[in-house]
């Protein structure tokens, strides 16, 4: 009997993750305390008033508070509208993740790599909850997949779509500053290989 390749193994664990996904977001659980608290904020406050401290000791990027303030708009309260975009993340990171694992490790091990991200229990109890940690994955996953596909390209064509991105991720997720100053230190190699046009597409000091 024939064993499936380790490519075949990675898109099933890609299929895995995604109906895992789609089981906890269908099951619909209660919310809990602290997703209730931000829930509350969004519910209550508007666009201009979630720019500002929030209620019940709660903090979330302004840019998920306005996201989740405009299907509230758009869709209405339930659970279901709400938990819409934190759900899309997750099973973008996913596919994402999957992607490259396969352009950066053998085949094995990306299929290893990917299993454990697809089931991993605390990814997937946030791709059903009213948190911004789902994007929170998703920023870190799509800068490294970023770097890895443009590996052959012009610095210059490196750095200034990530230059375009990088203010709006960091309202989105407060990790993002921490993922851009590593995206900063990743291109550093491609800096010291690329001409002067392309040094100054980089965001860094010249002098």
């Amino acid at each position: 009997m024939r064993l499936p390749s380790a490519r075949t193994l990675l898109w099933v664990a890609v299929a895995v993750g995604l109906a895992l996904r789609g089981y906890h977001y269908l099951r619909n659980p209660p919310l809990w305390h602290d997703e209730a608290a931000l829930v509350v904020n969004v519910l209550q406050l508007d666009f201009h008033a979630l720019l500002g401290p929030l209620r019940h000791t709660q903090a979330a990027p302004p840019l998920f508070l306005w996201l989740e303030r405009a299907v509230v708009l758009l869709a209405g309260d339930g659970l279901y509208a709400m938990r819409a975009p934190l759900f899309v993340a997750s099973c973008v990171t996913l596919v994402l993740f999957a992607r490259l694992a396969r352009r950066v490790l053998d085949a094995g091990p990306a299929a290893l790599a990917v299993g454990l991200f697809a089931v991993a229990d605390r990814l997937l109890w946030h791709a059903c909850e009213v948190k911004p940690y789902t994007l929170d994955v998703l920023v870190a996953v799509l800068p490294v997949w970023w770097l890895a596909r443009t590996g052959d390209r012009h610095l210059w064509q490196r750095c200034l779509p990530a230059a375009a991105v990088a203010p709006f991720a960091v309202w989105l997720s407060y990790p993002a500053c921490f993922v851009a100053g590593g995206l900063l230190v990743a291109l550093l190699p491609a800096v010291g290989r690329a001409k002067w046009g392309g040094r100054m597409s980089y965001p860094f000091p010249k002098s």
